[in-house]
């Protein structure tokens, strides 16, 4: 399935640009609690035959599988599912969302808890949306999307080997055989710099995409990558 069906990034409607995003990082998207599992135990891929990373979720005692999602600014519930939930308050100003279904939509929040196995979240902020076949069983599966609000709160660790994943508390130990690589923000998602067939690219570190690598054809063209070769 093509993932470039979810969400892209979020604005308040009707409000100054400075003053929006002020309030929306601060007040209508402010960060979530987190009580990590003290074991940091590893928790199995959901999705099987697939390359996303996805976990098996609790929203309101319901289990669902979520997207671990590096690539969405935000968290995000499929409306189906919130309303299957019966959740009674939202937000009142409403969002525009972009690149959700290839179009825009207007969307209200909604304040979740949440539960990863021991890992606990609370108070995390979500955008209502129609994720259309990401959430159904013909897609993904997935009605569920934890985005940036939620990772930049803890330390992803993938093994995608064995299909598992972990959240560690910011500030923990990483393994002496792992490297660190620097990740930076580029524009609203994560970025580094690599190089492909030794030419320097940047990249967008993005764990939701459908694809291990993608490169946009004036990357691939700067790689040499459409060069005939023997």
């Amino acid at each position: 399935m093509n993932r470039r069906t979810l969400l892209v990034r979020l604005a308040v409607m009707g409000a100054a640009l400075g003053g929006g995003w002020w309030l929306k990082d601060n007040v209508l998207w402010r960060k979530p609690d987190v009580t990590f599992d003290p074991q940091q135990a590893w928790i199995d891929w959901d999705a099987p035959r697939t390359s996303l990373p996805t976990v098996r979720a609790t929203v309101a005692g319901q289990p669902v599988r979520a997207l671990i999602d590096s690539g969405a600014q935000f968290s995000v519930i499929d409306r189906k599912l919130f309303q299957q939930l019966g959740q009674a308050h939202t937000f009142d100003m409403p969002l525009l969302a972009y690149g959700v279904g290839g179009g825009t939509q207007l969307g209200k929040g909604v304040t979740l808890d949440i539960g990863l196995g021991a890992l606990q979240i609370a108070n995390l902020r979500a955008a209502i949306l129609d994720l259309g076949p990401l959430a159904g069983e013909a897609g993904l599966g997935s009605p569920l999307i934890l985005g940036q609000d939620f990772l930049s709160q803890c330390l992803l660790d993938l093994d995608v080997e064995k299909r598992r994943l972990r959240f560690l508390p910011p500030g923990s130990a990483v393994p002496g055989h792992v490297l660190p690589v620097e990740v930076r923000r580029v524009g609203r998602a994560l970025g580094t710099t690599i190089t492909v067939e030794g030419a320097v690219i940047e990249a967008v570190i993005d764990t939701g995409a459908s694809g291990l690598l993608s490169l946009s054809r004036e990357a691939a063209e700067g790689a040499g990558l459409l060069d005939e070769r023997a």
